[in-house]
């Protein structure tokens, strides 16, 4: 192809005094690994039938441009209504939780130093008093994410035994995360009992011999079964587990720490864990704080879990540990401070007019759109039948809507918005008002 030989050579590119001031910051084997990586890259687009642009002005800028920002975990605004938005990074953090975690992280801390006695502490006693607090248990326990918290509660009291559970909670979640792979590879045996639709509580009942070592519920994550469908609640199962000595574990996933609104019952820790022996769940869904899995029950078992060679491997480091117990302590105030309740409690009357002024801006500009109803979720497989009212911005664009979605992915901060039928939409909803002006400024300068 008559293309790929008219690309600059590296030599040329690096001479070029365009990468004078480059070349005096950063080492000139790291800047002749990217010239080489984006020639690598404009080849492979060449060949696979792409236009670029192989002028040496345009290679030089895009260098320029990623030496400027050459951070790949970028900044995201978060422009789909999506509030726990599991590719996005689910719960934003709390100022005090990112204040915390400055505070902590620039020195030193007492991780695993019992300031009291002047001697080695652990890293688990700091959270334990506030989880106590917030949820009535006995004792807790907190790993790094929640499917760590099912593998070790597996691991520690199931290994070699068998684990009742529904076909109905038998869930696959995100990158392939099965529920009946981890209780293979825990070294217990799954029974597997009722249907997908209905299971009774004589199922359970059957199940039971001698090789029982628990009764598991699992939340159903990012999806509902309704229509003809039955199910077991925890507090039925509670009486038969007790009454045959069996634990009895759920795995709540988005456990919240209220019990009004859109929290209802069957997502409350404090309920859940009014009939359960143990339950899990996520540090970054409702909890709307850091990534983490934490597990509450009674002292006995909280102590078997920490005896368990994996605790090491799945604990918690630092920077965790002070945005957790940051987002513990914002319960416990009256006001609570946490980026995703702001957001998830935004009114449709206020979203309302902060659209209609936005999009008349954008209207003064040339740019047609129109405010339409729509729906934000709460995302991170929390409550994903209940959807929030709430009004949408519907662009109208004459430019390839792909192109403009695409060049708005790759603003810095980078902008994720929809596309839906023909039109780009943009919901307000979890965008601060702070940054609602850089989301304007990059409509603007990709649309027109």
């Amino acid at each position: 192809m008559e293309k790929l030989r008219l690309i600059p050579k590296v030599h040329d590119l690096l001479e070029d005094p365009a990468l004078a001031a480059a070349l005096e910051e950063y080492d000139r084997a790291y800047i002749n690994h990217l010239v080489n990586e984006n020639l690598s890259a404009i080849r492979q687009d060449l060949l696979s039938g792409k236009d670029r642009d192989i002028s040496r002005e345009a290679i030089i800028a895009s260098l320029i441009e990623e030496l400027e920002s050459p951070y790949a975990l970028r900044e995201v605004i978060n422009a789909t209504g999506i509030v726990l938005h599991t590719n996005l990074g689910r719960a934003p953090l709390s100022r005090a939780a990112l204040e915390r975690i400055e505070i902590l992280s620039r020195g030193y801390s007492n991780l695993e130093y019992d300031l009291e006695v002047g001697k080695r502490g652990s890293r688990y006693d700091h959270l334990r008093r506030h989880l106590q607090y917030l949820t009535g248990a006995e004792d807790a326990h907190v790993v790094n994410n929640n499917a760590a918290a099912v593998f070790l509660v597996l691991n520690t009291f199931t290994q070699g035994k068998e684990i009742i559970l529904s076909r109905g909670e038998m869930i696959e979640i995100g990158e392939s995360f099965r529920i009946p792979e981890i209780i293979k590879n825990s070294g217990a045996k799954l029974v597997e009992i009722g249907t997908t639709n209905k299971t009774h509580l004589w199922d359970y009942e059957d199940a039971i011999n001698d090789e029982t070592g628990m009764i598991m519920k699992v939340h159903p994550s990012n999806y509902f079964v309704g229509g003809f469908s039955q199910g077991v609640e925890a507090r039925d199962l509670s009486l038969l587990a007790k009454k045959r000595g069996i634990l009895l574990y759920e795995d709540v996933g988005s456990g919240s720490l209220l019990e009004e609104g859109l929290f209802r019952e069957k997502n409350s820790v404090r309920q859940a864990l009014a009939h359960v022996d143990l339950i899990s769940f996520s540090g970054d869904k409702l909890l709307a704080g850091p990534q983490a899995g934490i597990i509450l029950g009674s002292k006995e078992h909280i102590k078997a879990l920490k005896k368990n060679q994996l605790t090491r491997v799945l604990r918690v480091d630092k920077l965790i540990l002070a945005a957790l117990e940051a987002t513990l302590l914002a319960y416990t105030k009256k006001d609570i401070d946490l980026p995703s309740y702001f957001f998830l409690n935004r009114t449709y009357e206020e979203l309302e007019l902060r659209s209609e002024d936005f999009l008349s801006r954008l209207k003064a500009l040339g740019i047609e759109g129109e405010l339409v109803n729509g729906e934000s979720l709460v995302g991170g497989g929390a409550l994903p039948e209940t959807t929030i009212a709430s009004p949408q911005i519907a662009l109208r664009v004459n430019k390839n809507l792909e192109e403009v979605n695409y060049r708005l992915r790759k603003r810095r901060p980078a902008i994720v918005a929809v596309l839906d039928r023909g039109v780009l939409k943009v919901d307000l909803r979890c965008i601060y008002p702070e940054d609602e002006g850089i989301l304007f400024e990059a409509l603007k300068e990709v649309i027109l």
